[in-house]
């Protein structure tokens, strides 16, 4: 399986070792209504209960759709946890019409908990993530991306026909960069918080380079009787 990573790692791309809660808290997103909220709000404060946050890569990215059906697979699970645990709280790339989309063709991805970097990746880049091709080579060489899962055929199917609308191609770029806008390239990561601590943290390192869900609901739980106990 593959390894995990703590906060104090650094993470599976060392990108965002010197993060803090408070930088998170601050991240601007948007919601599927247009709004733009802080990170914080969503998230909360204090110890009364442990978050988790996943930034995935763009809307129309395989990836991207293959995780987040990983997280919804535990639905039922994590409504159990739901006095203890926020989220998870998905962060992708896009804007409010694109974010819609996305969400009615993956009906299962709680609305209420999924948000939008634009297109300047300013939440990405606060977040401490980055662009795939700019990591060194030592972290990229010899890493396996995980099997894409997405409910079979007609999962499949339901992708094949959504992903090009859904494509980081903004109004004003021209051919050829139409074919290559830069939020092809962007990869995010996992984290799980309590308080103001970063008790987890997960850098994907190229698209697909994604821990377990289920290890990643472990760990907040964890941390969620950690805090239970204080």
């Amino acid at each position: 399986s593959t390894a995990l990573f703590s906060s104090t790692d650094g993470g599976a791309g060392a990108g965002g070792g010197t993060i803090t809660v408070d930088d998170l808290r601050n991240i601007s997103v948007t919601n599927a209504n247009g709004r733009v909220v802080k990170l914080g709000d969503i998230i909360g404060s204090g110890n009364e209960k442990t978050s988790i946050v996943v930034f995935l890569r763009h809307l129309g990215c395989f990836n991207c759709w293959s995780y987040a059906r990983e997280w919804t697979l535990l639905n039922e699970e994590l409504e159990k946890d739901k006095d203890k645990i926020v989220g998870p709280i998905y962060v992708s790339i896009g804007d409010e019409q694109r974010l819609n989309a996305f969400l009615d063709k993956n009906p299962n991805v709680p609305r209420s908990q999924m948000f939008v970097d634009g297109y300047d990746f300013d939440a990405y880049k606060k977040a401490g993530f980055g662009r795939f091709d700019e990591k060194p080579k030592s972290v990229t060489e010899n890493v396996t991306p995980k099997p894409i899962e997405l409910g079979g055929a007609k999962g499949w199917w339901t992708f094949l026909t959504s992903f090009a609308p859904l494509a980081p191609v903004t109004p004003d770029m021209k051919f050829p960069e139409m074919l290559t806008p830069e939020g092809l390239f962007w990869v995010g990561g996992t984290m799980v918080i309590r308080g103001d601590q970063i008790v987890y943290r997960w850098d994907d390192r190229i698209s697909g380079d994604h821990p377990d869900a289920s290890e990643v609901l472990a760990i907040a739980r964890d941390a969620a009787a950690m805090a239970g106990q204080k």
